[in-house]
């Protein structure tokens, strides 16, 4: 797993998941995951900015 620096980073990131979810490219439990985690961390960079 890559580490994102910037909140740019990471809401690309999670938008690319979204993208390739709704292409079919990964499977949806797999997809959750990854969009559950990149939010977490969206919003401990947005706390700690805050």
């Amino acid at each position: 797993m890559t580490k994102h620096k910037t909140v740019a980073e990471l809401e690309s990131a999670l938008n690319s998941v979204i993208m390739q979810l709704n292409m079919g490219m990964i499977r949806p439990r797999h997809g959750k995951r990854l969009i559950q985690m990149y939010r977490k961390q969206l919003e401990r960079k947005r706390e700690m900015k805050s």
